[in-house]
């Protein structure tokens, strides 16, 4: 069985460290590389065509989601796990919309970042539990300001 390729990129060296370890666990998991500047992830990705990308670091103003965005055009094939603490709930949508497949928060969850990498590779998306409510509600909300023209769905 391929195992699944993957390249880590985060601006802080503890939270790649730890990443770096839970991947060398990993059976299924070839660790291509880390690093601290999305510019070299990005070019062992396009070399490499990387299966998942792990970012970490990239705060979803219009330029991160911008960032995301183009990466997912440049690379459809290769799938984005965020690492997003929880705590920035109002960040997730916008990451969403971008395209990215998962979001962990890493120094909540450090162990699990191998299975997020398995069910992402898989085609699924990997959420945490603590925000599928309000991600749930946000979207309720944004459907109810969507105007509907009942007469133009035929």
């Amino acid at each position: 069985m391929k195992k699944i390729s993957t390249v880590l990129v985060d601006y802080d060296e503890s939270i790649l460290e730890d990443c770096h370890n839970q991947l060398l666990l990993a059976p299924g998991i070839h660790l291509l590389g880390r690093f601290t500047d999305i510019t070299g992830a990005l070019r062992l990705t396009t070399r490499l065509h990387t299966d998942i990308l792990v970012i970490g670091g990239i705060k979803m103003s219009p330029d991160g989601v911008a960032l995301l965005r183009e990466i997912t055009d440049l690379h459809p094939f290769t799938k984005i796990l965020l690492l997003l603490a929880e705590n920035r709930k109002y960040e997730i949508l916008p990451a969403l919309s971008a395209g990215i497949m998962g979001i962990l928060d890493a120094r909540k969850h450090p162990d699990t970042l191998a299975k997020a990498i398995e069910t992402i590779h898989q085609g699924e998306a990997w959420l945490p539990r603590s925000i599928i409510g309000s991600l749930l509600k946000r979207i309720d909300l944004q459907a109810h300001e969507l105007p509907v023209n009942l007469k133009n769905l035929h």
